[in-house]
């Protein structure tokens, strides 16, 4: 076989390969395309569908596939174990929120039943404390988080960790608050969100001990 023939067949062989590059990779692109969420005020739009942010401090334990993206270039999530119609995670500059679609009821602290806690020290290694799930302990830290026992914050506090709290209604979702404690206040809980803050009993305080 002549050199010109060897040349030409690597060639074709090439034009064809990169055919079928270009063919799967355009599928692939195609796989790819999400659906657009529109930004109207404090909400997003989906076709007919519409959801709102939810102003709290719950967060998403597990995110699940990139399903959209909104016309601010925001990335829209499914979130793990949840209808995606209904509950949605938007990823912007770094941060996550949680919206709802808006015909799905509100959720809140106070109308869900805590699993467990779980205690994070930020400056310790990996940052995970403790679990507490002692139904009867949990029970007496979240009997407290009332409005009787709504105060202003300490101005001055010793230790401060973070509170991620679990739920049996929604396993894939958790709500951030903040332990406070000082030697002459006594034991609280902030919520960085709403500003509002908690006495509570020293029932959190000796699972740290």
């Amino acid at each position: 076989m002549s050199k010109k023939i060897i040349i030409f067949s690597i060639a074709i062989s090439c034009v064809i390969l990169l055919g079928i590059v270009v063919l799967v990779g355009s599928r692939l692109t195609k796989s790819k395309d999400y659906d657009k969420y529109f930004v109207v005020k404090e909400n997003l739009y989906l076709d007919e569908k519409a959801f709102t942010k939810e102003y709290n401090n719950f967060a998403a334990i597990t995110l699940g596939e990139q399903i959209g993206i909104t016309d601010e270039n925001q990335q829209v999530y499914a979130i793990g174990g949840l209808k995606e119609d209904e509950w949605i995670c938007v990823r912007s500059d770094g941060l996550e929120h949680i919206y709802r679609q808006i015909s799905v009821p509100k959720i809140s602290l106070g109308n869900l039943n805590v699993s467990k806690l779980q205690i994070k020290d930020e400056l310790a290694l990996g940052g995970i404390q403790t679990y507490i799930t002692d139904k009867s302990i949990v029970d007496a830290i979240m009997g407290d988080v009332t409005d009787k026992n709504l105060v202003n914050a300490p101005t001055l506090v010793s230790v401060v960790k973070q509170v991620n709290i679990y739920f049996d209604e929604f396993p894939t979702l958790y709500y951030i608050l903040y332990y406070l404690h000082n030697d002459t206040d006594g034991c609280f809980l902030l919520d960085p969100i709403t500003n509002e803050t908690w006495m509570i009993g020293h029932e959190l305080m000796m699972q740290l001990n």
